[in-house]
């Protein structure tokens, strides 16, 4: 029992100072963090940096690859109605893959069958999704795709309304 004493009063003794060198560190970190603006060139390069980390599934947001993807999507997304999404490539690809998910509330996975167009770099789909039971639903989109031979994965949040 003497031995237990010791370590709840030991532990008393520490964990002051334990929360004293978090709270220290959180608090410098926080001020550095909200008293730097981002230069041009900062942005440039953390954009480069989350890009470059896209080649792991499930990948980086489409919009990241705007150098390599286009996707086009209608103005107006509606549940039970044939959605048509295009692909559109700066070089050609292979070995296009792509699946909705629900984010908003999980309905399975719908695939998602790309063919192209006429010897282009474009790609065509349709495809349909569910109605859900709150009027928007988010879908994800996520796509793959070999570019000179390297894996690429990307998404896109869709948001898909109940027909009026």
């Amino acid at each position: 029992m003497g031995q237990l004493k010791q370590k709840i009063v030991a532990m008393k003794k520490i964990l002051p100072l334990i929360f004293t060198g978090w709270f220290l560190t959180a608090s410098s970190v926080a001020a550095h963090t909200h008293s730097h603006t981002p230069t041009a060139t900062e942005q440039e390069a953390e954009t480069a940096i989350i890009a470059s980390s896209c080649d792991v599934f499930p990948g980086c947001p489409l919009s990241l690859y705007g150098d390599k993807v286009t996707l086009v999507l209608p103005d107006e997304l509606y549940a039970e109605r044939l959605l048509d999404i295009s692909l559109e490539f700066k070089q050609p690809v292979t070995e296009i893959t792509a699946q909705l998910a629900g984010v908003s509330m999980y309905m399975g996975k719908i695939p998602v069958i790309f063919s192209q167009q006429e010897a282009s770099n474009s790609y065509q789909a349709k495809t349909l999704v569910a109605r859900c039971g709150s009027h928007l639903m988010t879908w994800r989109l996520a796509v793959s795709w070999l570019q000179d031979g390297m894996p690429h994965y990307g998404y896109q949040d869709i948001v898909v309304a109940n027909p009026p």
